[in-house]
């Protein structure tokens, strides 16, 4: 008879732990279950697992020999009770238990009911302090394979021989140069063994999982990773692969972007993120349950958001309820950016997003954004949502969208040959025809096509950027056959192209403007500045005064604040400055005069929406009654 659970007690702090009974290789597993209660405040004796479940097909069975409920009373099963677990698992717990002694864990497919969506709702709340109070996470990457236990040996040596800046990620040697230079030797002698041993050990399905992220970001500095029979200290580990990763340029050309990705989540010193950095982190991780897209990284959203996990909800009510509470905590609408129409896979409303799809385009938020207006939302009882707006322009042409492919100069050249055709310009007419703006055509098709990314200013300043010359130079290079370099190309400063035009079409507009649009923008489509939102938005007219979202874009020479505050004033310069108690980058005023930095728009000051003197310590925030009584008026549309 296969094991039943014993209930937990609904609202209570009960969970359940087990103990991972010796044994010996060929033993079955068995293990009893303990209900116990569960305090933040209270040191916890049990590990927590981090591991992926794994096919369900070909489970195995372990046996339940013992329940002890939290009143103390133990039943003890006679025959014992079996239990279907991943085969993943099983391999995992015959690896864990010990040979003489009872090993005490948390394990989420056994010590959670699963066939009970009440219980999962109640237990997945707290899984996040399980891990963070668990007296250490072990983190199981599978059984040895692939010189696994070579690469592992590797990273412990690494990663004990240096010092590593969390922060910056700067690494320096933490032992006498003579041992390092010998560690340094054994990793490039044997540099094609040991990269493919680490390729393969990266691309373990643990490492693209997205429940593992909070598993082990919250773990404590105790917590261990095990491969095999291979074990070493978490941070430890983390330390081999960027000692490795700054050490070895062919690690850089080989496995570049498995390691950034890799970094980006785990090597953050921040346990918590904000939920626009966790979301855009995570993208591309997998869940086997849609919900879990919100509910496996709630434990790391910095934003007190108070998301209820309940498993009963259909997908698309969990999206909107996290939309609804990050508007009402932030009152921005910033998130409708990753709103994208999808005709593949049509979704009603159209302002909630849709986290369950792979994102098609990455998101514009390195747009250096002026204006912070309030959102002044209302949500009507018919699924409309109704904002304040300004009407900016139409869409009157685009071309197909840019693609990645394995011939990438070739796909960009032909997609840039797309927009000198939209346009009605060749090659010689980029220097010579004004833009909008009044800059030449050149500067602004480069900045269209990079979102004018390298123009944003760090403070302090960031190594590496590149300016407008640098662009301008380099798409130059690309596009005369003449000059074109032969080597080199893809890396340059350029193609920042390829991080944001990337499945997005060229567009251009009514009145002349042109940039990035969505995937699905078509002419007839219309761009809106709404009140809260970073990026101008394409809508597509319904009837009356409704809208479906098409996604965010980029129009050269037009932005959000622009179109509701004026033109920035030449006085003036935008910058990102660093904030280390926050560990994030704030729009700043820079004037250019006297240098000195505000955290006030100046167009606030000009339209007698601010009128207080001095500097205040936060940004001030206006909303559309402010924006009214200086003259400004703002309709209202209905997101459908």
């Amino acid at each position: 008879m296969e094991y039943k659970y014993h209930p937990l007690p609904a609202g209570s702090n009960e969970i359940r732990i087990l103990t991972l009974y010796p044994g010996e290789k060929s033993d079955g597993i068995e293990v009893a279950l303990h209900h116990v209660s569960f305090r933040e405040d209270k040191p916890s004796s049990f590990e927590a697992l981090s591991y992926v479940w794994g096919s369900p097909a070909d489970p195995v069975s372990i046996t339940i020999t013992r329940t002890v409920l939290g009143s103390g009373s133990a039943i003890n099963h006679n025959p014992s009770r079996p239990l279907l677990v991943t085969r993943n698992l099983g391999v995992a717990l015959k690896h864990l238990r010990d040979h003489v002694k009872p090993r005490t864990l948390w394990i989420d497919a056994i010590c959670i009911d699963q066939s009970s969506t009440s219980e999962r709702s109640q237990q997945v709340q707290r899984m996040d302090k399980i891990y963070q109070c668990a007296a250490r996470v072990v983190v199981w990457l599978g059984s040895e394979a692939n010189n696994s236990n070579a690469i592992m040996e590797i990273l412990a040596e690494m990663g004990s021989s240096i010092h590593l800046d969390w922060a910056t990620h700067v690494c320096e040697p933490s032992v006498p140069s003579s041992q390092y230079n010998l560690l340094e030797n054994k990793i490039r002698g044997n540099g094609g063994a040991a990269l493919a041993a680490l390729s393969h050990l990266l691309a373990r399905p643990w490492f693209e999982r997205l429940w593992v992220v909070q598993e082990a970001k919250l773990s404590n500095s105790e917590s261990i990773v095990k491969c095999g029979q291979s074990t070493m200290r978490w941070d430890i580990f983390l330390k081999g692969i960027i000692g490795i990763y700054s050490d070895s340029d062919l690690a850089k050309a080989t496995l570049s972007a498995r390691l950034l990705a890799i970094m980006d989540l785990y090597f953050d010193v921040k346990q918590r993120m904000r939920l626009e950095e966790l979301l855009n982190n995570t993208q591309p991780l997998q869940c086997s349950n849609h919900r879990d897209k919100i509910y496996a990284i709630m434990g790391l959203i910095s934003e007190p958001l108070s998301i209820r996990v309940d498993y009963d909800l259909p997908v698309s009510e969990v999206y909107e309820d996290v939309f609804r509470r990050y508007l009402a905590h932030k009152r921005t609408l910033d998130l409708l950016t990753w709103c994208e129409l999808n005709k593949n896979s049509p979704r009603q409303p159209t302002w909630v997003p849709d986290w369950s799809a792979p994102r098609m385009t990455n998101p514009m938020e390195n747009q250096l954004v002026s204006f912070g207006g309030e959102a002044d939302a209302v949500f009507s009882e018919n699924g409309a949502l109704r904002l304040a707006a300004i009407p900016c322009t139409s869409i009157v042409g685009r071309t197909l969208a840019y693609s990645l492919d394995i011939n990438g100069d070739a796909s960009l050249r032909d997609f840039i040959s797309r927009i000198f055709e939209l346009l009605g310009v060749g090659y010689k007419d980029l220097t010579e025809h004004l833009y909008k703006t009044g800059c030449i055509f050149l500067e602004a098709l480069c900045g269209s096509l990079n979102c004018l990314d390298f123009q944003v200013e760090f403070e302090p300043r960031r190594s590496g950027i590149p300016d407008l010359d640098e662009c301008i130079s380099d798409l130059l290079d690309f596009l005369n056959p003449r000059k074109r370099r032969q080597s080199g190309a893809q890396d340059s400063d350029f193609f920042l192209v390829r991080r944001y035009a990337s499945r997005r079409p060229f567009i251009t507009t009514r009145e002349g403007y042109f940039g990035l649009g969505p995937p699905d923008t078509k002419p007839g489509d219309v761009v809106y500045s709404i009140l809260g939102c970073r990026s101008l938005m394409v809508l597509r007219p319904c009837t009356g005064n409704k809208f479906e979202v098409i996604g965010e874009c980029y129009l050269h020479g037009m932005d959000p604040g622009m179109m509701i505050l004026g033109p920035y004033p030449n006085a003036f310069k935008l910058v990102l400055k660093y904030d280390e108690a926050t560990d994030s980058w704030h729009t700043r005023h820079r004037n250019k005069t006297t240098g000195l930095l505000s955290v006030i728009d100046p167009r606030l000051r000009s339209l007698g929406i601010y009128k207080i003197e001095g500097e205040p310590d936060e940004a001030p925030a206006f909303d559309a009654e402010c924006l009214a009584n200086a003259g400004i008026k703002l309709e209202h549309i209905y997101l459908v």
